[in-house]
């Protein structure tokens, strides 16, 4: 900004770019939308504890709920290996593992992405809002600028 003196009265400032005012409003919602995306991240681990207890547990309970039987195929089926093979409970385990840390990390972009497309979605209305107020100005300016 500069300060320009008038003939008739107490120097003024003018404005030679953006407005401060909406540069900080940007600023304050890109430091929100970071802040509240690192906030999410112990939330997300909530959510996938939550998902492989849950995981855990279902497997356990089909585990107990289950026995084992001999099948016997008079014939091999296409694409079958002959034996067969059995599913260990450890597999079972690694797979909850796998499907909570999928869980957490989505959830955490998911909303990382929300933050991100809202401070996208405030700047393009703080562009359209100035290019209005620059259109606006143009219209109006020039007889306030008489009147100085």
């Amino acid at each position: 900004m500069e300060t320009r003196s008038s003939p008739g009265g107490p120097a003024h400032q003018t404005s030679t770019g953006r407005n401060p005012l909406d540069d900080r409003l940007g600023g304050a919602v890109a430091v929100a939308s970071v802040a509240v995306t690192l906030l999410e991240l112990p939330i997300a681990a909530v959510i996938g504890s939550e998902a492989y207890a849950t995981q855990t547990a279902r497997s356990g309970e089909q585990t107990r709920t289950r026995y084992s039987a001999q099948a016997v195929l008079p014939v091999d089926a296409p694409g079958s290996l002959s034996g067969g093979t059995a599913i260990v409970a450890s597999e079972v385990v690694e797979g909850a593992a796998v499907v909570a840390a999928a869980v957490a990390m989505g959830s955490w972009i998911s909303l990382g992405g929300a933050m991100a497309l809202g401070y996208v979605l405030v700047r393009s209305a703080q562009t359209r809002l100035r290019s209005l107020w620059k259109t606006e100005w143009a219209a109006v300016g020039p007889g306030w600028r008489t009147l100085a």
